[in-house]
């Protein structure tokens, strides 16, 4: 039996990675070579989920081994104020540091307790391309405008009084780039580069040093701003970036035109696929023992389910992750159970061992959009058509049991799923069917009928404050 006690350990979270776009879940692209290779050589979960379809609760779960109903860190409150595992290991000597360009995985939100370093700053990429300026180019993304040309020139008064010529030509490539007048893609890089030349730099200084836990958050396949000649052999390119020109999140997309933002979605996976394999070499250069660990929070929506990124509710496509464990002295065996992403919490402190990972059901939820959309994104709900609306106020609490899935939702129809290895539906099996599962769901948390007053009950102010 193998356990993870005492090991050098290094988990890698690549954010909005769906487990249906890898080979190895049964895609039919080869969007991440190395991961595949990994996956056959270790230990490979073939039905891993995790416990929230974004990146605060999932990271929450993870840390915790808890369900966000009992961590409590959703958009409700955005504060992790359990304990996370991280506080152990740093209780039992280890060196603990976070490697992140996510503003989720911050110190503020509570969510980086126990960590001897908490790197996390978006500061990473920007900073590079507008030096000084990153606070005002921040405020103008968090205010309203009539147009980008107005956003933009908002930003301009702001670099100008400060000499910034730089940032002021940055803004203006993004304002050209947001408005379809020319096609870049100045965000294909959101900081992985410079996350492993730190993180190689610190081991070079001997700041992580035996025996360590590292955690590294790649954001990369977060968006689309894929590299050319990473998809040019599976979509036309040019085609691709007018679809990004003008898309909602909640979209109306043809076939073609999903497909298309499929495409950059792999090329991204892709382009984050090669800097995975350079951060192993790296700490495998000066800790060939370590165990890697590497997992997604959630999945993506290009267009899926009439939506795109990851709010609005459970679905397979978003809680279905990779999760391969690999290094010196892990078997090589795959996992047919279904395994949550709040289980890792006892595998990394030695108290699950890696074969006895699995088990016949896991839970998800989802607290809403409304409150996540107006804090994060700015955006006015008022804009949404009243078809459309129904998305921001929904809520979701899902059971996967064996091979189906139940989602419990608050405002649009419940939907069931059969998992398998050969991809996922938009249509849902007849729920009538599955009141087994929806009973599991009602056991765990109660009748989820409601709308999001829990979280319209948020405080408004404090969130506002985290933020």
């Amino acid at each position: 039996m193998t356990s993870l006690e005492d090991r050098n350990i290094c988990l890698v979270v690549v954010d909005s990675l769906t487990a249906f776009n890898l080979k190895e879940y049964g895609y039919e692209r080869e969007t991440a070579p190395f991961l595949s290779k990994v996956a056959e050589e270790g230990v490979f979960c073939k039905f891993a989920y995790s416990n929230a379809p974004w990146t605060f609760p999932s990271h929450a779960s993870m840390f915790s081994g808890k369900l966000p109903v009992d961590h409590e860190a959703t958009s409700a409150t955005m504060s992790f104020e359990d304990e996370s595992f991280v506080e152990e290991l740093s209780e039992r000597g280890y060196h603990t540091h976070s490697y992140s360009v996510n503003s989720l995985i911050a110190p503020k939100l509570g969510i980086t307790k126990g960590f001897d370093e908490a790197f996390v700053e978006n500061e990473v990429f920007f900073e590079n391309e507008m030096p000084g300026n990153y606070e005002a180019w921040k405020k103008i993304h968090e205010e309203s405008y009539d147009s980008e040309l107005d956003r933009y020139m908002d930003f301009a008064k702001s670099a100008l009084k400060k000499g910034e010529f730089r940032s002021m030509e940055f803004g203006l490539k993004q304002l050209l780039d947001d408005t379809g007048l020319i096609n870049h893609q100045y965000f294909e890089n959101h900081g992985a580069d410079e996350l492993n030349e730190l993180a190689s730099w610190k081991f070079d200084q001997d700041v992580i040093s035996d025996k360590f836990f590292l955690f590294m958050n790649y954001m990369e396949v977060h968006g689309y701003g894929a590299p050319r000649e990473l998809v040019e052999d599976w979509i036309d390119y040019d085609e691709a970036r007018e679809v990004l020109e003008d898309l909602d999140l909640i979209p109306e997309l043809s076939e073609e035109k999903k497909d298309l933002l499929v495409g950059l979605y792999d090329g991204q996976i892709r382009y984050t696929d090669i800097r995975l394999k350079k951060l192993v070499e790296n700490v495998r250069e000066e800790h060939p023992d370590t165990v890697f660990i590497f997992t997604s929070d959630h999945g993506q929506n290009s267009g899926h389910y009439g939506v795109r990124n990851h709010q609005y509710g459970v679905w397979e496509r978003l809680i279905r992750v990779p999760l391969v464990i690999w290094g010196e002295g892990i078997p090589d065996l795959e996992i047919e159970e279904n395994v949550a992403l709040r289980d890792l919490h006892d595998l990394i402190l030695g108290k699950t061992e890696v074969e006895d990972l699995g088990k016949e059901k896991v839970f998800a939820e989802y607290y809403g959009a409304k409150n996540f959309t107006v804090k994060f994104g700015g955006r006015d709900i008022e804009r949404y058509p009243g078809d459309k609306r129904h998305l921001l106020e929904n809520t979701s609490k899902a059971v996967v049991k064996r091979r189906k899935g139940y989602i419990r939702n608050s405002h649009i129809d419940d939907f069931v799923f059969e998992a398998g290895m050969d991809g996922f539906s938009e249509e849902s099996l007849d729920p009538e069917d599955h009141q087994d599962l929806r009973q599991e769901i009602e056991e765990r948390f109660g009748d989820h009928k409601g709308s999001s007053d829990d979280v319209e009950r948020s405080k408004d102010e404090e969130v506002k404050d985290k933020l």
